[in-house]
């Protein structure tokens, strides 16, 4: 038991690591991308694609500055 909730608060550090980094790595590339990349991206996240290529459905994609 005590080994499951050991590797359960692993899990759970190891998600809040990747997701800190994503959204890092989304404050430094919204910037610098015109508004057509800007649009595209924002195309690609509604239809669940995710960095590295994974695609997830079920999930709804991070919000982008479009200003």
């Amino acid at each position: 038991q005590a080994s499951i909730q050991a590797k359960a608060a692993e899990l759970q550090q190891l998600v809040a690591q990747t997701v800190e980094l994503r959204v890092q790595t989304l404050k430094e590339i919204t910037p610098i991308l015109t508004p057509e990349q800007r649009e595209k991206f924002a195309q690609l996240m509604e239809r669940g694609h995710r960095f590295g290529g994974h695609h997830r459905r079920h999930r709804h994609p991070p919000a982008v500055d479009r200003s």
